[in-house]
């Protein structure tokens, strides 16, 4: 055999084999996304009812419980003065606005 044939023949060879690999290559990523794509599917709550408990499951509580127990400011102020949870809504939000300017809690310094 000549040297130039060897060679072509060897390019050939090397070509035909990156050709297989690249199609394996191809192959395993296509499984892997069809894998990944059935998991994600699988692993996403599908009703509120279960991302509730979920929820539930994570914090050990209920998620208004969670909220009320994290001491929004809202809360804070419902708790100073009992008698302030028997008003009106429209009421309660004036109460709220004047107390969080009394505490210098607003964000308009000209209120």
């Amino acid at each position: 055999m000549e040297p130039t044939s060897t060679i072509t023949f060897l390019l050939y060879t090397a070509v035909f084999l990156l050709a297989i690999i690249l199609i394996v290559l191809l192959r395993i990523n296509h499984h892997l996304s069809n894998l990944s794509l059935k998991n994600s599917h699988l692993s996403q709550p599908s009703s509120i009812e279960e991302i509730k408990s979920l929820a539930k499951e994570i914090s050990g509580e209920s998620p208004k419980e969670s909220l009320a127990l994290s001491g929004t400011r809202y809360e804070e102020f419902l708790k100073e003065d009992p008698s302030r949870s028997s008003l009106s809504k429209k009421e309660k939000f004036i109460a709220y606005r004047k107390w969080r300017k009394q505490k210098g809690l607003n964000w308009n310094s000209k209120d």
